[in-house]
């Protein structure tokens, strides 16, 4: 089991919003599951991470959208996978907020 966090780029808190994610076979990205979301709140802060399950070793790509968010892609190698080895704690992935849009009304 892969676990993600899914935090703001700029103020690197855990994202709040509807997160989604999929992963996918980084070869010809084709979709192989969707990825379990959980959201933790403790002592006043959320915590907000992915989990994904590989069966076998090789490279993935995982998608992340959510509200307010752009989408990333991340791409990861899993070399070889243990027997024994519950889950692996990967870097955090940083979303950057979509660019307010300009409304600008011009007079004619």
């Amino acid at each position: 089991m892969l676990n993600y966090r899914v935090k703001d780029h700029i103020t690197h808190l855990d994202i709040d919003s509807t997160v989604t994610a999929r992963l996918l076979s980084a070869n010809d990205s084709s979709m192989i599951d969707t990825i379990k979301i959980n959201k933790a709140y403790y002592e006043g802060k959320t915590y907000c991470y992915a989990q994904a399950k590989i069966k076998q070793p090789g490279k993935y790509l995982m998608h992340f959208d959510a509200n307010g968010y752009e989408p990333k892609y991340v791409i990861f190698d899993i070399p070889k996978m243990y027997k024994n080895e519950v889950h692996k704690e990967l870097k955090p992935v940083y979303l950057r907020k979509k660019p307010k849009k300009l409304e600008v009304t011009l007079d004619e």
